[in-house]
């Protein structure tokens, strides 16, 4: 009964808010045209001069803006694309059976159609009909949430998910943000219309001044839908603790908040250099690992630390933050359940086959070349490359790692001479971290060309080898231009690889290679 009683709530508020911004939207676009055809005929009939001008501009505004509402609130096709390759029963037996246990276990049938996505996240939807009705149910499953979480917390999350189904949200949701696109469409198109037309500032202000009730609106209806859901959260996190227990939910949240929080770092420094270069490394692995990388750990930690100790609701967050549904589901009655402590990875059958679709869809259909993390570094090499020589612009004849120079002064006009811009101007900090990554690259070069062999586990620093030499440029670049190692150190780090008098400018390099 109380959960037939939210949903009509729910579903009633998001209609009448529906009903109230289309009202709003026709009445204020019709009264603007009619207003602006009545403003245009008593002025064409008793305005002279300026005031005519002034009248009718301002006229001409009204009709604007009326027709700018209209066309803004017309309702767009939304065609369901894709967001990954699709997950069958046939070549999926053992993850599906899981799904259509769980689909059982909370009343709900499972969906038609369930892609896999190259995120750490879940999701349902409904596709096809109209605003929900006659559509067929979706289900997205994320690739690094996949590899992150066991299989009981696999099943919660799951579970929740099929929560939405059970609450009506994904009916609710066309609703939703069918006027919410129609909201944000009236918003950004009267306040462009504004800013294009600000040269004739009494066209610019009449349409501004049209659009601040929509603004107001906006964001009313943003505070009100997006409570809404929060509140669907709650109830989908409440059918998980109930079907699967609340251990697995809880610790099911805590992987999926630090693995959101990585996911996009460990794409931007580990694998997207690797895929624009034409490669690819087994992704779940090299996700597992970033997160197992000391310093990521670390950061991972304390940012769960904050969250749970201080996070705070934003009125527009459409999930509530990470302590308060930690605290609800605990406080659930949840039955006893075993937990399946299985990587949920070994659910899929096929992995490399998936994520070599995966890599496909992502960079549409290009051909990469399979490699090992290990060897993951040696994509860099031709950008470390191009840096020495953009070096070699600026640093003086002679110049080796151990005269390098340090000083601001110095760096500023090395900048100059590599960039060819003006640095007279450029913050130190700016200066110093721009010098950081010239001479992390440059070094690499020179280590590589002495035979050196570079390797990286994701989530951490480039290493060096040779024989029984090993290197870390970056730790030793960064702590030497902040002046927290000193010269002396420095050069005996370099010494010991042999690198001290390695030539870095064009004339040596020649001499060397020559000889």
């Amino acid at each position: 009964m109380a959960h037939s009683t939210g949903l009509l709530f729910r579903a009633a508020v998001a209609i009448l808010l529906m009903v109230l911004f289309f009202s709003l939207a026709l009445t204020a676009s019709a009264g603007l045209v009619y207003g602006a055809y009545e403003l245009g005929a008593f002025t064409l009939e008793h305005a002279r001069g300026r005031g005519l001008v002034l009248l009718l501009l301002v006229a001409g505004a009204m009709g604007f803006g009326g027709l700018v509402i209209l066309w803004s609130i017309v309702p767009r096709i939304d065609r369901f694309t894709p967001p990954g390759p699709e997950l069958t029963a046939k070549e999926q037996p053992v993850l599906f059976q899981e799904i259509h246990r769980i689909a059982e276990m909370t009343g709900q049938q499972p969906p038609t159609h369930v892609y896999l996505v190259p995120d750490v996240n879940a999701f349902v939807t409904e596709r096809g009909g109209w605003m929900g009705l006659g559509s067929q149910r979706v289900m997205g499953l994320g690739l690094g949430l996949v590899n992150i979480l066991g299989v009981s917390e696999l099943r919660a999350v799951i579970a929740h998910e099929f929560g939405h189904f059970h609450g009506g949200d994904t009916k609710l949701g066309p609703w939703i943000y069918k006027t919410r696109g129609a909201i944000i469409r009236t918003v950004q198109n009267l306040y462009a219309a504004g800013e294009a037309s600000a040269e004739v500032g009494t066209v610019a202000f009449v349409l501004k001044a049209v659009g601040k009730p929509f603004e107001w609106f906006a964001k009313g209806y943003l505070r009100i839908t997006q409570a809404i859901s929060r509140a669907q959260e709650y109830s989908a996190d409440g059918v998980a603790v109930r079907t699967q227990g609340a251990a697995a939910l809880v610790e099911g949240l805590k992987k999926t908040h630090r693995g959101g929080l990585a996911f996009s770092a460990f794409v931007d420094s580990e694998l997207g250099p690797l895929l624009e270069n034409k490669r690819h490394a087994p992704l779940g692995e090299g996700f597992r690992r970033f997160l197992g990388a000391p310093s990521v750990a670390e950061r991972l930690g304390q940012l769960e630390k904050e969250e749970l100790s201080e996070g705070k609701q934003d009125p527009y967050d459409t999930h509530p933050p990470l302590r308060e549904r930690i605290r609800h589901a605990e406080s659930l009655d949840a039955p006893w359940v075993a937990q399946d402590m299985r990587p949920a990875v070994e659910l899929l059958a096929d992995v490399p086959q998936l994520e070599a679709k995966l890599y496909s869809e992502w960079t549409q259909g290009a051909t990469l070349t399979p490699i090992d993390w290990a060897e993951s570094a040696s994509v860099f090499v031709p950008d470390w490359r191009a840096a020495l020589l953009d070096a070699q612009r600026g640093l003086a004849h002679g110049t080796t790692p151990l005269t390098l120079p340090t000083e601001t002064p110095a760096l500023r006009e090395l900048a100059a001479k590599v960039t060819g811009q003006d640095t007279d101007h450029v913050p130190e900090d700016t200066l110093q971290q721009w010098a950081t990554g010239l001479y992390l690259r440059v070094l690499s070069a020179v280590l590589v060309d002495h035979g050196f062999t570079p390797s990286n586990n994701p989530g951490e620093a480039i290493a060096f080898t040779r024989g029984e030499l090993r290197i870390e440029p970056s730790s030793l670049v960064r702590s030497y231009l902040r002046g927290e190692l000193g010269r002396e150190a420095w050069s005996a780090s370099w010494q010991e690889a042999g690198l001290a008098d390695a030539p870095l400018t064009p004339a040596d390099v020649q001499q060397r290679r020559a000889g």
